[in-house]
């Protein structure tokens, strides 16, 4: 036989629940969200040197590979990886081309981003890049 509740909180069969039915619900949809947050942090993708989209973006630059490093900066911002360096590498690509206009924004979202990760929006070479543009 299935177990009802009436309006009082407590089911006719085992005697009083120790909520009511709209905590109960309340509670069971906490227990489901609650966990969002930290799976997202354990979603992110973790690199070793050798495959880390930010140092083969830099070196990439460098090379004058401009396709390449927007690819490996766009996979680090994609996985939340190094947001604020990738940021940078983007704003040198556009810089490097001459966009300073569109390589501006870039160069304060980097210095923002490092900001807000670490407290902290001491990031030398994006403040040098946005006195260039």
């Amino acid at each position: 036989m299935p177990i009802r509740s009436n309006n009082r909180g407590s089911r006719e069969k085992g005697g009083p629940t120790p909520f009511g039915p709209r905590v109960c619900l309340v509670l069971a949809l906490c227990a489901l969200l609650l966990p969002l947050p930290f799976a997202a942090e354990a979603a992110k993708k973790s690199y070793r040197y050798e495959d880390d989209p930010v140092r083969l973006g830099m070196k990439a630059l460098e090379e004058g590979k401009y396709g390449d490093a927007e690819d490996h900066f766009n996979e680090a911002i994609e996985n939340e990886h190094q947001v604020y360096k990738a940021r940078y590498g983007l704003g040198e690509i556009l810089r490097l081309q001459g966009s300073y206009a569109d390589a501006e924004p870039l160069y304060r979202q980097a210095i923002i981003e490092k900001n807000r990760l670490t407290g902290n929006a001491d990031y030398p070479e994006a403040h040098a890049s946005l006195g260039m543009v």
